[in-house]
């Protein structure tokens, strides 16, 4: 469900001054609604056979169920566009679940890109079975940063953008083939947070400083 925190208008406000805070605008996309588009390209398991009905739910994402999980397959993919469009991602939050026995080392890539294209890789999500995991790599600091906590079964990874305008993220599955039930990287939960991008709050702002003028000069 869409978490809007304040109207455009007073994100517009805070443009023209009016003191509005920094977050007016601000988005939680938690729901399969709260984007534009999903586009999930599903690799195999280890021996060849597709990724299990029952992880492969996209809504699997949004259930707030950390025992529900959308598996990405090896070398699977999936890209997310967030809605409004013209809006620009400034945050977000990804949990891996792999179940602590389970010993199935598992990576993911995680991009940011422009109407799903125009992609800048950011980092790397490394589950709890992987060599010093779990742990990320941050490959683009100026851009975003990753980090990571344990929790039990599930790793929690974190992202924080530093600079840029960016609507869409993907992950990429690279995992190891390293036995014939691996089906890659687990998302148990992902979130992601915008705010409408400066262009998109000027235009707001003309607007209705545009309505405010037309109903002065009718006044007058």
């Amino acid at each position: 469900m869409r978490k809007t925190i304040l109207a455009a208008a007073v994100a517009a406000g805070a443009m023209m001054g009016l003191g509005a805070p920094a977050e007016a605008g601000t988005i939680v996309h938690d729901s399969a609604a709260e984007f534009a588009a999903i586009n999930l390209t599903q690799g195999l398991r280890g021996n060849g056979t597709p990724v299990i009905a029952a992880r492969s739910n996209i809504n699997n994402m949004f259930d707030n169920n950390l025992t529900t999980m959308l598996s990405l397959g090896l070398g699977g993919q999936i890209d997310f566009l967030i809605t409004p469009t013209d809006y620009a991602l400034t945050s977000g939050s990804i949990i891996e679940l792999t179940f602590g026995t389970s010993g199935h080392p598992e990576t993911a890539g995680l991009w940011l890109g422009t109407d799903l294209g125009s992609w800048i890789k950011i980092g790397d999500l490394n589950n709890s079975h992987t060599s010093g995991g779990p742990s990320v790599t941050n490959l683009a600091p100026a851009v975003a940063t990753l980090g990571v906590t344990a929790n039990g079964a599930t790793s929690s990874y974190v992202l924080t953008l530093v600079s840029g305008t960016f609507n869409s993220l993907r992950l990429v599955d690279a995992s190891p083939n390293a036995g014939p039930d691996r089906d890659g990287f687990d998302i148990a939960e992902l979130r992601l947070t915008s705010v409408p991008e400066p262009a998109s709050l000027a235009l707001i702002g003309a607007g209705l400083l545009g309505l405010g003028l037309a109903r002065a000069r009718r006044r007058g």
